[in-house]
């Protein structure tokens, strides 16, 4: 009786231990979420009115599925009688408008919108927009936009990269104490990489430096853009269309050379840092964004 009291206490204990742990991973599952805070809308028809937007979007491993909660704060918005607010995200390539919601405003001006969903593949909208609908009205597009924001670095637009330069990843391996690192951002849109190196304890003078591709860890490729001389390295790499998707492979390196090693004495593989807003970061516009007529277009 007392061993059957132990065992099953034993039991208790470790499925206490399990709910913990299960807390805890989901915890982390949230700590590495696509956040961003306070978005401010644009005003497309030259009220008063504005508002903020937050955005957290949770990758659930689920077939492919986001969990998305968007919170709206508008004021100095305000709505007839025969009139009500319709909240949309936007997919300016395809032109795709997913309702997410409807609300009016109190006597002030004022209202606060929460959207909860399952959404697969979050990040190909590009906006989220507000529009002004008849209350009778069953067109299912929206009909006047009124305020809109867009959502910074939808469908991957905006990549970071990272690299840690060492002798042992020289082809062949060098035997030297100097270590580097560098970070880089990708805009998909500019085809441009901007890059901050830096390196410490060459074996003597620093040479040349570049960035090499395309080829996997270990095997050595040509030069495709010359880096400036110095510890410390800052600059764009204005790429071509065609070499985008291999930068994004990480078929691309770093290459120090030196007056002791004139085929490199340091070598770093560029990789993505992570994919599917596998990180957090808060992001607010606060200055007008160019309105242009792909708006009016993704949402005609």
């Amino acid at each position: 009786m007392v061993k059957t009291e132990n065992k099953l206490k034993n039991q208790s204990k470790l499925k206490l231990i399990t709910l913990v742990l299960s807390v805890f991973a989901l915890s982390l599952v949230f700590v590495v979420a696509f956040n961003i805070n306070d978005l401010m809308f644009i005003n497309l028809e030259g009220s008063d009115a504005d508002g903020y937007i937050s955005i957290l979007s949770v990758r659930s491993g689920e077939k492919n599925l986001d969990n998305v909660r968007i919170k709206f704060d508008v004021k100095n918005l305000y709505n007839d009688d025969d009139e009500i607010f319709e909240a949309w995200l936007v997919d300016l390539d395809s032109g795709y408008k997913l309702s997410i919601g409807s609300f009016v405003t109190n006597e002030n001006g004022r209202e606060s919108f929460i959207f909860r969903q399952k959404i697969v593949n979050f990040k190909i909208y590009d906006m989220v927009v507000v529009s002004v609908e008849d209350v009778n009205d069953f067109n299912p597009n929206p009909h006047t936009p009124i305020l809109y924001a867009e959502i910074p670095e939808s469908d991957r637009r905006i990549v970071r990269f990272k690299t840690n330069i060492t002798g042992d990843q020289e082809v062949p391996s060098v035997n030297s104490s100097a270590l580097g690192s560098g970070e880089f951002v990708m805009n998909k849109t500019e085809n441009s990489l901007r890059y901050s190196i830096n390196y410490q304890g060459l074996m003597n003078n620093e040479t040349m430096a570049h960035i090499h591709g395309f080829a996997d860890k270990g095997v050595n490729s040509g030069v495709l853009f010359d880096l400036p001389l110095g510890e410390n390295k800052a600059g764009v790499f204005n790429y071509s269309e065609l070499q985008e998707d291999k930068i994004f492979e990480g078929l691309t390196y770093v290459n120090i050379h030196s007056e002791e090693y004139p085929t490199g004495e340091i070598r770093g593989q560029i990789i993505r840092i992570s994919d599917d807003f596998d990180s957090m970061f808060n992001i607010t516009i606060d200055k007008p964004i160019n309105i242009t007529g792909n708006i009016s277009s993704g949402l005609a």
